[in-house]
């Protein structure tokens, strides 16, 4: 039986890369895809792939979205474990989680900085804190 404070939650997953032009971000939003749906009780669904905003700085700037459907907050912490992984060794790499108005961006340069701001972000979600 799920606990009370725990509730089913859409997030909002938006992935770009000043590196990679609309093809690759294409097949790396693929692979996360694939990857967060491995996730017990996770579902990820492409949105659609939209070119930067007029004015954005860079060249090949590339944003595309996933819609992440979460059968409770549970697996939130492991969505960001994924995402944290999938990002390891792609610096030009950047993800945004959304729920409601609460954005959290990870890079693929890990600091202790971020990890902090992981760590209050869950917090905010009723994340249980998981077991070392």
């Amino acid at each position: 039986m799920p606990h009370a404070d725990l509730m089913p939650m859409l997030v909002a997953v938006t992935l770009s890369d000043d590196g990679a032009d609309a093809e690759q971000l294409e097949i790396a939003t693929g692979r996360l895809a694939r990857e967060l749906n491995d996730v017990d009780d996770v579902q990820a669904n492409r949105a659609r792939a939209v070119p930067a905003p007029p004015g954005a700085r860079g060249t090949g700037l590339e944003i595309a979205a996933l819609v992440v459907a979460l059968a409770d907050s549970r697996a939130l912490a492991a969505v960001v474990t994924t995402v944290q992984r999938w990002l390891r060794g792609h610096s030009s790499r950047k993800i945004s989680l959304k729920i409601d108005s609460d954005e959290l961006t990870i890079e693929g340069v890990k600091s202790n900085e971020a990890d902090e701001l992981i760590r209050a972000w869950l917090s905010r979600h009723r994340v249980p804190p998981v077991d070392a």
